[in-house]
C-alpha cells in the first residue's frame, strides 16, 4: 500500500500472474479498514481473511455507488 496526493493505492492480486492496482479514496479506505477490524476482532477471523472479506464488501459497495450514481 502507498499513498499518493489524494488516494490510497492497494495492490490487488487477481491471480498469480496478474497484478492490478485499485485506487481507494479516503471514504473507501476508512470503510475497508473499519470492516476488516470488525471482522477480525468481533467475528474472530484471521487478519488476512478479514481483509479479504472487507475488500469484497468494499468493492460491492463501490459497484452499488457506481450503478446508482
Amino acid at each position: 500500500m502507498y499513498i499518493t496526493d489524494t488516494k490510497i493505492v492497494l495492490p490487488f492480486v487477481s491471480d498469480e500472474t496478474n497484478r492490478t492496482y485499485v485506487f481507494l479514496n479516503e471514504d473507501e479506505q476508512e470503510y475497508f479498514e473499519e470492516r476488516a477490524a470488525i471482522l477480525e476482532f468481533e467475528a474472530g477471523l484471521e487478519r488476512a481473511r478479514a481483509e479479504e472479506e472487507a475488500w469484497r464488501l468494499m468493492m460491492q459497495r463501490r459497484a452499488v455507488y457506481t450503478m446508482t450514481g
